[in-house]
């Protein structure tokens, strides 16, 4: 999977959030105000679903997934298991409060990926998310009439939200760009066969580490997606 891949998974959700976004700006109304905060959270929702599926399938390609606990790898993909009637295991989707899920996401960023993002758990940010999601819970779920209102403190503490969860997307992003944090762990976990020589590309799934020559080592290269094989041979 390449960064393009990511990009790709995630633009549709951006694009809904850009829409409501832009909506707001040339008409702020409250039809606007709640059709942005849906798609605010919709973003966030989509974009942990996104990530968390970029973990598990960089987990296969590089051998990664045996040493996963079941915990994690269940949690990864939304599912629970229970058992049918019959005795037969049956798996079912499982659906997470939103932000234990992003905790826990972020903690397996951190882990697998060795990319540190603060997600401000404690400060006025993560505090400014869990009122925007009580807000947009009240305008999903309205009680009464009053309640199916967004004012002027509720869209400014959504900005806020948006402006926060985009800078830990653009983090992981360079995070995942960025050599130093993620081609340790993907070098730690290939296992394959026998090594490309120096300057050929390729994924680290080809590559035994037991194999590899002191000095050769995976550099991420941005612009292509791929890893890059360099050192002395």
């Amino acid at each position: 999977m390449t960064l393009g891949d990511i990009k790709d998974r995630l633009m549709p959700i951006l694009d809904d959030a850009l829409w409501a976004e832009r909506l707001l700006e040339k008409e702020d109304n409250q039809f606007s105000r709640r059709a942005y905060v849906r798609n605010i959270f919709g973003m966030i929702e989509g974009s942990i679903w996104v990530i968390k599926q970029t973990i598990l399938i960089a987990a296969k390609d590089t051998g990664m997934v045996k040493l996963i606990p079941v915990a994690e790898y269940a949690l990864l993909s939304d599912n629970a298991y229970e058992l049918k009637n019959n005795g037969e295991p049956k798996v079912q989707i499982k659906y997470l409060k939103l932000p234990e899920n992003i905790k826990f996401t972020f903690k397996i960023i951190e882990k697998y990926l060795r990319i540190d993002l603060n997600l401000g758990i404690g400060t006025i940010a993560w505090e400014n998310f869990l009122q925007a999601q009580e807000i947009r819970n009240k305008i999903t779920h309205p009680k009464k009439s009053t309640e199916f209102e967004v004012s002027d403190k509720d869209i400014a503490i959504a900005k806020e939200v948006s402006s926060w969860f985009n800078d830990l997307i653009v983090g992981f992003f360079n995070g995942l760009s960025n050599n130093s944090k993620i081609n340790g762990i993907l070098y730690a976990y290939s296992d394959a066969i026998r090594p490309p020589f120096r300057g050929q590309t390729g994924h680290c799934s080809d590559v035994n580490p037991a194999t590899v020559p002191r000095g050769i080592r995976p550099v991420f290269r941005a612009d292509s997606g791929h890893f890059s094989w360099v050192g002395r041979n």
